[in-house]
């Protein structure tokens, strides 16, 4: 029979599983072996690390987004999902957030598209590719898996930022390995039979060892969105990062 002390011990580390941190961040761009530090998730402190990438953000139906990033009253903003449209006309509007709000009531009230998507504006910084320059967005999200198939999204005046799930991607996992003493190794490594890995519309999951290293950061290699999406509209995944330690007690 386990001493007390054993059991504790175990109830511990069994109970700091059920309570992982995690940080998640949408990615847009293709990198490659990461050559600085603070572009992951710390590890330090912790025994496990977990990542999760996604092309579908709400899983089973796919979503895009649509901002301004340059904002001018004579633009016409037009939408379009597979293949039916939906414009909203230029008014003197008071600020791209306005504008995209009158966008999402347009969308959601269209005979076709209505049915098929659901339109929420929102006023935050952040979230989409040019996140310096926005103010606010639009999501579309498909009500079911077959909707939203293709996507695009356009102005005639001023400048729009257009996102949208992608169908596959490319990833590496990578750990910085770290500790004491000060010359201690403290570099990148590729995880073992972490490289090249895939994801599609089903999204996927993983665990690594981190007890060792500083920090775990995931690297997207290639990204592709749909043969009928936009030419301009950048395709998107969203990587989560996770980690279990003493410290989740």
């Amino acid at each position: 029979m386990p001493a007390p002390f054993d059991q504790a011990n175990e109830a511990a580390v069994l109970a700091a599983g059920t309570n992982p941190r995690w940080q998640s961040v949408e990615v847009f761009d293709t990198g490659e072996a990461p050559s600085t530090n603070g572009i992951g998730i710390s590890t330090i402190g912790a025994v496990n690390g977990w990542w999760g990438v996604a092309c579908r953000r709400v899983p089973g139906r796919r979503s895009a987004k649509v901002a301004i990033s340059s904002f001018d009253a004579a633009g016409e903003l037009t939408v379009t999902v597979d293949a039916s449209s939906v414009v909203t006309a230029s008014q003197p509007y008071a600020d791209a957030g306005a504008a995209l709000d009158q966008l999402a009531a347009d969308i959601n009230a269209d005979g076709t598209l209505g049915p098929k998507v659901t339109a929420t504006g929102y006023t935050a910084t952040g979230e989409v590719s040019d996140a310096s320059t926005v103010t606010a967005y639009v999501e579309i999200v498909a009500d079911s898996v077959s909707d939203m198939a293709t996507f695009d999204a356009s102005i005639s005046a001023g400048t729009i930022v257009a996102d949208v799930d992608a169908i596959s991607a490319t990833f590496d996992v990578y750990r910085r390995l770290g500790g004491q003493p000060a010359s201690a190794p403290n570099r990148w490594c590729l995880v073992d039979g972490q490289g090249g890995k895939s994801v599609d519309t089903r999204n996927t999951s993983g665990e690594v060892g981190v007890s060792a290293a500083d920090e775990l950061a995931i690297v997207v290699t290639a990204l592709s969105k749909n043969a009928g999406d936009g030419a301009s509209v950048r395709p998107r995944v969203t990587v989560d990062l996770g980690t279990m330690g003493p410290a989740d007690i």
